[in-house]
């Protein structure tokens, strides 16, 4: 959602094109903006409700996000 977002710096826009809702994206780019890109891959506790993200995929994500960070320079 991020990179999306860094395309085309539209909520509603990114929503549309990822199949989510426009908030959802909103909450993503808020919560980057205020603790950094890593933040939302950080799955906060729920009461109830186990992490859906594991620690391989979130490492993935970091290494891939990296990696294409990296290859723009």
């Amino acid at each position: 959602m991020l990179l999306a977002y860094r395309e085309t710096p539209s909520f509603f826009a990114v929503a549309r094109r990822l199949g989510a809702h426009h908030q959802t994206v909103q909450r993503w780019v808020e919560r980057a903006v205020a603790y950094g890109v890593l933040a939302p891959l950080d799955d906060r506790p729920l009461p109830g409700k186990e992490p859906t993200i594991a620690p391989e995929a979130r490492a993935w994500l970091v290494s891939l996000a990296t990696e294409d960070a990296c290859s723009r320079l």
